[in-house]
């Protein structure tokens, strides 16, 4: 899944984006932080090495995940070029 999330970034633009926060949150509506960490730790640091920053589960309902993403998709729509600062 993060090869596709991050499929246009380079170590340059990680580098320059993530250590500018002190930790990365994921909502998880599906327990899919739990499955990966378990099932594959390495993969999870690997990211977290990449990322420079740890990276924290946050539990969340499928309902508040698809609100959240749908109120981030009509900003886009009505800021396509990012003025907004968000």
């Amino acid at each position: 899944m993060t090869d596709y999330i991050f499929k246009d970034w380079d170590a340059a633009m990680a580098n320059e984006t993530f250590p500018a926060h002190d930790k990365a949150i994921v909502l998880d509506a599906v327990g899919y932080f739990d499955e990966i960490s378990g099932t594959d730790p390495e993969r999870m640091l690997r990211i977290c090495d990449w990322m420079m920053l740890e990276i924290e589960p946050y539990a969340a309902s499928l309902e508040r995940l698809k609100r959240l993403l749908c109120e981030c998709a009509q900003r886009s729509e009505n800021d396509p070029v990012g003025r907004s600062g968000r």
